[in-house]
């Protein structure tokens, strides 16, 4: 399943000055700009200087004895380990680094842009249709990464949740909650950094913002929230998803997200559930991968469904979840 369209050098050109563009504020100093691709008279290839984004040049023109092929964002390289997924496994994520990751989320949420073609994209009809989307290209998977009685479920949770929550959503996009999100908020793409020597203080890198659609970007920053809280609950850190989400509310007053927590979870995790599933039908995929990515698309299944089963409030999904994972231990 492909969610981009990079199939021309041109296309390709743009995408990488949209990575840049887009993830620079939130990553100072590592987005360095975009590098051509040159293939010489030789049959070889090679990397042309790095442009600043308004300055690269085009597919086709001569560089250095070259032609432009290609393109490629050049970045400075960050340490593996300093990721909050890293972190996570060696144990050495605290609530002061998740205050600090929603300081900068929170910052980031009340300052990047909002606008009427934005805004559209938190109305009901667009939050259904993502909805129907979703389920229509997870009904290859039902039986093999979740099962019907799971599928029904949702449909039922997500439909009964859109029409008792519609004035909710509706408050939401009078309120500007629609923003120009990152979009793909993992542990991942999180970077945690001492911000001096001797501080105990952090400083927040947030990389991989997505450029190629819109619409994965443009959404309600409740959805956001809780991509990062169900990803942290998914490895059982209730108390750093939990931290981050009191600091958050916090910081932005939006008491409201609180609601409609439970709701964006579930979605995210069915659409993390989808994709990990569409490695089952990948011909390049090996027989252990798919076997990896059947387990990992039918736990996320497992965990939508849990959001889904009983309308809980945050703080009683959060119990839940700890008493859950308790079990499971």
């Amino acid at each position: 399943m492909n969610f981009a369209n990079y199939t021309t050098p041109l296309l390709r050109r743009q995408f990488c000055q949209q990575e840049v563009i887009l993830n620079t504020p939130l990553a100072p100093g590592i987005y360095l700009g975009v590098a051509p691709v040159l293939h010489d008279p030789a049959g070889l290839f090679s990397f042309g200087p790095t442009y600043p984004v308004e300055t690269v040049p085009f597919p086709g023109e001569a560089y250095n004895g070259g032609i432009i092929v290609d393109y490629a964002v050049v970045m400075r390289r960050l340490p593996d380990e300093a990721t909050l997924k890293a972190l996570i496994e060696a144990n050495q994520a605290t609530s002061t680094c998740m205050h600090a990751i929603a300081h900068t989320i929170a910052r980031f949420h009340l300052n990047t842009p909002t606008n009427a073609h934005i805004a559209h994209f938190g109305s009901l009809r667009v939050i259904q249709r993502n909805w129907e989307e979703n389920f229509r290209q997870i009904r290859p998977y039902i039986g093999r990464t979740l099962d019907r009685e799971t599928d029904n479920l949702l449909h039922r949770y997500a439909y009964q949740m859109l029409k008792e929550q519609a004035p909710l959503f509706q408050q939401r996009v009078a309120q500007g909650h629609i923003r120009d999100c990152h979009g793909d908020l993992r542990p991942e793409h999180i970077y945690v950094f001492p911000a001096g020597e001797t501080s105990t203080s952090h400083q927040i890198v947030l990389l991989d913002r997505i450029e190629f659609n819109e619409r994965f970007r443009y959404g309600d920053t409740a959805s956001e929230i809780a991509f990062l809280v169900m990803e942290l609950t998914l490895v059982h850190r209730l108390d750093l998803a939990k931290a981050f989400l009191a600091q958050y509310v916090a910081e932005t007053n939006d008491n409201d997200l609180l609601t409609l927590l439970p709701f964006y979870a579930c979605y995210r995790a069915c659409v993390r559930g989808k994709v990990i599933s569409f490695l089952l039908d990948d011909p390049d995929v090996t027989e252990l991968q798919r076997a990896h990515a059947k387990q990992e698309a039918s736990t996320l299944f497992t965990r939508a469904a849990r959001y889904a089963r009983t309308h809980l409030s945050c703080c009683d999904l959060l119990v839940e979840e700890e008493a859950a994972n308790a079990k499971e231990a």
